[in-house]
């Protein structure tokens, strides 16, 4: 099976050079696969160190367009077959290709990889925890939705499909994802196919990251409202904690102004805090000190997500 894996970067000097050395090193048939690497202009050592490798194909845009349309423009000037998505701070493990193309070969039409894990701060480690309880819902209800930072897709569904939208700036994998199992199109999971990846090292970052997944979700749900709650990537308890994170403020201020008892802002406090346990539980087994922060994290978490997702909503508004 030829395979070609593409790589869009951006001001990616400080990870890219990892990761293409890594692709490169794959244990699989060098013949087999080819690289691609799609960058927009770049104010750092990005394209010097993509030109350094040999054997990889340099796409150079001249126009800063979003990661959607890098990645359109890799894979339509692919040769292979099964078309393989990966990000530039992402270090692949040497079995990573192969893994990435097993499922492929047993008929599945896009493959779902993983990350291998997180050091560094207490938030970095959080949002490795959390990605974890992920992959165990993978593995129980099966997968409907990509993350591009490590995912393949057959050439033939990309087409299909005309690509990654690129007006959605965020998510583009997710809406991707929802247009491929609606018509039809398995997505598999594959946890042996492992990248190593540093997530967010502050919190400031962390919940930065969090507001802009919300504020594109507006616009990915306003696309595909029926796929709101049912997306396997995210915690199926996600809505009602950001539903419940807009109502405590309410509640707060109606119980101030005593227009209201202290009990249903009590409730709705107590159920936001039981949402955060299931995620608490397995960082303590894991790591004592991420266990013990992630419960306020998880709240930041949330409100980052829900500003985000009202932002959203208005900026829709206003544009209609």
């Amino acid at each position: 099976m030829e395979a070609s894996v593409i790589i869009p970067a951006y001001n990616a000097a400080r990870t890219l050079g990892q990761c293409l050395d890594a692709v490169l090193r794959q244990d699989y048939p060098r013949r087999g696969y080819e690289v691609i690497v799609v960058t927009d202009p770049s104010d750092d050592d990005t394209e010097r160190i993509v030109r350094a490798r040999r054997g990889v194909v340099h796409i150079k845009r001249t126009k800063r367009e979003g990661v959607a349309v890098a990645r359109n423009e890799g894979w339509s000037r692919a040769r292979g077959d099964t078309v393989v998505f990966l990000d530039a701070d992402c270090v692949p493990e040497r079995g990573w290709l192969r893994e990435m193309l097993r499922p492929v070969e047993k008929g599945a039409d896009a493959v779902q990889g993983v990350y291998a894990g997180s050091k560094g701060t207490v938030v970095s480690r959080y949002a490795q925890y959390e990605i974890e309880l992920r992959y165990r819902r993978f593995e129980r209800k099966g997968i409907n939705s990509l993350a591009t930072y490590s995912a393949a897709i057959r050439r033939a569904a990309l087409r299909d499909m005309g690509g990654f939208d690129p007006a959605q700036k965020e998510a583009e994998d997710a809406e991707l994802s929802y247009r491929l199992t609606k018509k039809g199109y398995v997505i598999a999971f594959n946890p042996r196919a492992r990248v190593a990846h540093r997530h967010p090292q502050t919190l400031h970052k962390y919940l930065s990251q969090k507001f802009r997944r919300g504020y594109w979700g507006a616009s990915l749900y306003s696309k595909h409202p029926g796929n709101l709650g049912k997306d396997t990537y995210k915690p199926p308890s996600l809505l009602f904690e950001i539903a419940l994170a807009g109502v405590i403020p309410l509640l707060f201020i109606g119980w101030t102004l005593r227009v209201m008892s202290p009990f249903p802002f009590a409730t709705a406090v107590l159920a936001l805090l039981l949402g955060t346990l299931p995620l608490a539980l397995y960082s303590l087994q894991k790591d004592p000190l991420v266990g013990l922060a992630s419960p306020m994290i998880s709240v930041l978490r949330t409100y980052a997500i829900l500003l985000g997702v009202s932002m959203g909503i208005v900026k829709r508004l206003l544009r209609i």
